[in-house]
């Protein structure tokens, strides 16, 4: 999908302020509850469930991350024409 310049530069910088927010927010979470961990700041301010909750989304995005990963170099390496297999 292509956007424009003008529209492709405003997405960027909303995501890099939405990012920025989030991440004031995390810290201001870790200084409130003393804790470092997402699943220790979830559990003290919500809850075990939302512990165990947190601690399954962050296995789901490690997994996605890796799987994304492996696509990405093999697409790489066709291109380059390396056969990856």
């Amino acid at each position: 999908m292509q956007n424009g310049v003008v529209l492709g530069t405003f997405l960027v910088l909303l995501g890099g302020i939405v990012s920025w927010y989030t991440g004031m927010l995390l810290i201001e979470a870790s200084e409130h509850t003393q804790r470092i961990r997402y699943e220790d700041m979830a559990k003290a301010l919500y809850g075990r469930t939302f512990a165990i909750a947190t601690a399954v989304m962050n296995v789901f995005a490690l997994v996605g991350f890796n799987m994304s990963y492996t696509v990405y170099v093999r697409q790489t390496l066709n291109t380059c024409g390396v056969d990856p297999d």
